[in-house]
């Protein structure tokens, strides 16, 4: 037999063979299982039941058989109270009658419902004797007998107001166990039962009403439900059971109960469950578990290679160290950007999640010039000084390490245009990579720094950032999150404001070997002291994929400029969009700059002399492309028989203070393309031979003077210097 009772303290379990339990408690509830054996011809052969002590307040006791077996109830001196054929209450209907000034009630013995085997006695008030219940078997079989009451004579509840507390049932076969009673004033009461059978939670109201039950409760379908009875904001799991679980459910009360609730059990199947439960104001478990992943998070194999998977742990502050589900493919035998997906969830459903990213290359990046140096920007602090920031796997770069993982750390130096020389200093140095760099200056002298980074990147990837004065003390020290998920961000300054134009997620597949894409592109503005303002979506949704985001910034409007995938080819179309920082609002709905864009070849500046935006780049013919634009998006003038532009690589721009400008871009393969420009004109005036193959890691250049340019490459062997005289 299984004894349950629930009261104001704790649900209490324990295991007795016969008899009822009546416990130290002021109120509860219980069940057990009884064999009754058959009378044998003999009328007072009944077998014991159990005893039930005096003062017993408003006793209830339910005996449910498949056999015709009947309740006898006996009073003190073997006085017969429920007793066929000699009892004060003898009938085969319901009947009421008074036994020591309490009124008993009984059910008859043709049962509840006219069913046979399901009897009840009720005894309003407190029993005025101790009792002894027997029951009398026409026929051999096991009965259920279930019983609450609502307090005992000269017994104080004890108030506690909060507690938790965990037993198991026993659970019939087709039949129903009271579970406990839930007293009345109870806060926020929780209750879950798990186990290998299909049993379901019912929970009833004082009078009787099913509030969950199937089929004909309030609640009473296959999935979670709420409702509110009396009150009471009622939750239930559903009778499919928690995690589509069968065996698997919950009840949860909000607030304080406005009533006794009694909570049932019926089993389809003979089984025990596991019943744990908690009330009152609770230690909310808000803390999610904690995952550490084995080996790298961004792991570079050749394609047909063998990927090894190393798992990962997770600890959480509660439950201790948790399972951690893996999903996620690798091919190895297709070139692409896949994610290892790492999920632990503790006992408080609390959940984490991190990722994984494996690089399918056609060889390992060591063959990637972006291996050892990626990105580099300079900004300009005054008249005559320039910070150059750039990233790198090293003063003298290494290239990937021996996982193949990429391993940048971002460096400065200061240059003076009168005698420029290159000093790397180390600013932000982290596990993994940080790239490619992107800096800008605001108008107040404050400079941001942005990166791709795989530093503390729960989902493999991560744009952060820092600000910096011009001394790079830390304003608003790296390592801060612009998103996290999010990769291949550049920052402009707009005004005193900052805004960082980034990629999120990736689709595998097509582009650049095959490799994949971005999925959409987005926009954060943040002050000049890197809080965040505000978030603009600029291309977003499953009907296109956009990555590779540039952007360059007016006093006011900052242009976002970025790629778009076009299925089955091997080029994209060049888009952009125009921002008015102030007011929030786009100046432009999206626009299509060039519908045959070379993969990733493009750059964009504010040209401040003209008060024009200007956009350069290769299509996939091979032929560069310059556009002007207004800062509300019109195209000004345009070239597009240009020589192809170098990837990753911006030009250098002299104001002559004349409302013409000198521009200097690099080309390919070892050139320089020297223009002139005014705010309506596009003039080509010479190409100039260098003694630097361009890589595609990134170059930037300055005016040292009227004449003078100076540019630095990044390449797989360091940073180049190259100082030209350009002669317009």
């Amino acid at each position: 037999m299984k004894r349950v009772i629930l009261s104001t303290a704790l649900l209490y379990s324990t295991t007795l063979w016969a008899g009822f339990n009546f416990g130290q408690e002021c109120s509860g509830s219980g069940t057990f299982s009884q064999h009754i054996e058959a009378y044998g011809r003999d009328t007072e052969n009944a077998v014991l039941v159990g005893y039930i002590p005096q003062g017993i307040q408003g006793l209830n006791v339910t005996l449910k058989s498949n056999k015709n077996v009947d309740i006898r109830l006996y009073g003190e001196l073997n006085d017969k109270i429920v007793h066929w054929p000699n009892g004060i209450l003898n009938e085969g209907d319901k009947e009421t009658k008074v036994y020591k000034g309490v009124n008993v009630t009984y059910s008859g013995y043709d049962g509840t419902d006219g069913k046979k085997g399901h009897e009840f006695i009720r005894i309003d008030g407190s029993t005025p004797t101790s009792m002894e219940m027997k029951a009398f078997g026409y026929q051999e079989g096991d009965a259920t007998i279930n019983y609450t009451w609502s307090g005992k004579d000269g017994c104080t509840p004890n108030n506690t107001d909060s507690g938790s507390g965990h037993f198991t049932q026993k659970i019939p076969h087709e039949n129903i166990a009271i579970v406990g009673d839930i007293p009345k004033g109870i806060s926020n009461f929780e209750v879950s039962l798990k186990s290998d059978k299909d049993i379901d939670i019912q929970l009833y109201g004082e009078d009787g009403t099913a509030i969950i039950a199937w089929p004909s409760g309030i609640l009473n379908g296959s999935g979670k439900q709420t409702t509110t009875y009396h009150g009471m904001t009622i939750e239930w799991s559903g009778y499919a059971g928690t995690g589509g679980k069968n065996g698997h459910e919950y009840i949860k009360v909000s607030g304080k109960t406005t009533e006794k609730i009694t909570m049932k059990v019926y089993g389809f199947k003979a089984g025990i469950a596991d019943v744990d439960y908690s009330w009152g104001e609770k230690d909310i478990d808000t803390t999610p578990p904690v995952i550490s992943l084995n080996g790298k998070g961004t792991v570079v194999i050749t394609v047909g290679s063998h990927y090894t998977e190393d798992g990962a742990t997770a600890y959480d502050e509660k439950d201790g160290n948790i399972a951690v589900d893996i999903s996620g493919n690798v091919n190895i035998n297709r070139i692409g950007l896949y994610t290892v997906k790492y999920t632990a969830t503790d006992h408080a459903d609390n959940k984490s999640e991190l990722i994984r990213t494996v690089k399918v290359t056609s060889t390992l990046d060591d063959d990637d010039d972006r291996a050892y140096q990626h990105g580099i920007d300079f900004v300009k602090i005054s008249p005559n000084k320039y910070i150059l920031m750039w990233a790198s796997s090293g003063i003298v770069p290494s290239g990937s390490d021996t996982n193949g993982n990429w391993t940048h750390d971002i460096y400065y130096t200061y240059i003076d245009t009168n005698k420029p020389q290159l000093t790397p200093k180390k600013i932000i140095s982290a596990p993994g990579a940080q790239e490619p760099l992107s800096a800008a200056i605001s108008s107040n002298k404050h400079i941001m720094i942005t990166m791709e980074d795989s530093y503390n990147a729960v989902n493999g990837l991560a744009q952060t950032y820092g600000v910096y004065d011009t001394q790079m003390h830390p304003i608003n020290k790296y390592q801060k999150i612009v998103y996290d998920g999010g990769h291949s961000g550049h920052t402009t300054s707009v005004g005193n404001n900052f805004v960082v134009f980034y990629s999120d997620e990736w689709i595998d597949g097509g582009g650049v070997n095959d490799l994949g894409s971005g999925d959409d592109v987005l926009l954060k503005v943040y002050d000049s002291e890197g809080k965040y303002l505000y978030k603009k979506d600029v291309a977003v949704g499953d009907e296109t994929r956009d990555w590779w985001p540039m952007v360059a910034g007016s006093s006011n409007r900052a242009l976002v400029l970025w790629q778009r995938f076009v299925e089955d080819k091997t080029h994209a179309k060049l888009m952009y969009k125009i921002l008015n920082i102030n007011t929030r609002h786009w100046e432009t709905h999206e626009i299509t700059l060039l519908e045959n864009l070379k993969y990733y070849t493009y750059d964009v500046q504010y040209i401040k002399a003209l008060n024009r935006f200007l956009i350069s780049g290769t299509d996939k013919n091979n032929k560069g492309f310059l556009f002007l634009l207004s800062t509300t998006g019109e195209v000004i003038a345009q070239n597009t028989s240009l020589p192809p532009m170098v990837r990753e690589a911006q030009p250098a721009i002299w104001d002559k203070g004349n409302g013409e400008i000198k521009v200097v871009y690099p080309i390919k393969e070892h050139n320089l393309l020297a223009l002139t420009m005014t705010a309506s004109h596009i003039s080509v005036k010479h190409e100039i031979s260098v003694s630097t193959s361009w890589s595609y890691g990134g170059v930037d250049g300055i005016f040292l003077n009227e004449n003078d340019v100076y540019f630095v490459a990044l390449s797989p062997t360091g940073t180049n210097e190259i100082t030209v005289n350009v002669g317009f």
